[in-house]
């Protein structure tokens, strides 16, 4: 920053003056080992989803823990069977109720195994999920987020649902993960 203070040049000219001789302006060192330092090997991915990467696991490591939930005690753990149950039976529910690939559902959740159920819950239906930290979004957020998304169902805790139902002007279905988890 010295360097700009201390010449008479516009920030922006001497910026593009400085990048164009392939010198960083805060090290002052080549141009080019910054470069090489973010290009390597190309390697092909596995899978061409997470969610494809997601019941592999479930296929071939399923007695594996997935998830530990340290928030709660005593701590939970969900195997990649049980989590790939888990979000095959709320996929369906959400298919019911009319997700379809492209639509937007809103993740008003805290972090936890519930959250990850919704995650691939949604993304098997091909939908998006759009996160808002339930116990925190301000409420005006949750509110522009709901109707930006025109969403048909949000996903929510019975600690976040309230929260959902009470954004005026939003017409969306709440669906309970952890009642969800209890039914299956």
């Amino acid at each position: 920053m010295a360097l700009i203070a201390a010449t008479p040049m516009s920030a922006p000219s001497l910026l593009q003056t400085k990048c164009q001789e392939g010198i960083s302006i805060s090290s002052q060192t080549p141009h080019i080992e910054t470069a090489d330092f973010t290009h390597g090997e190309r390697i092909d991915c596995p899978f061409p989803t997470v969610t494809a990467a997601f019941y592999h696991n479930v296929q071939y490591y399923p007695d594996t823990i997935a998830a530990k939930d340290l928030s709660s005690q005593p701590t939970r753990e969900i195997t990649y069977a049980q989590l790939g149950m888990f979000a095959q039976t709320l996929a369906h529910r959400l298919y019911n109720l009319g997700i379809r690939p492209g639509d937007r559902v809103p993740l008003v959740v805290k972090r936890g195994i519930e959250m990850l159920v919704g995650i691939f819950a949604i993304l098997s239906c091909g939908a998006q999920y759009v996160p808002l930290d339930g116990g925190v979004v301000p409420d005006r957020t949750l509110q522009l987020v709901l109707k930006q998304t025109q969403a048909k169902v949000a996903l929510c805790l019975r600690s976040t649902a309230r929260r959902v139902t009470e954004v005026e002007g939003v017409q969306c279905q709440v669906v309970l993960i952890d009642a969800e988890l209890e039914l299956a």
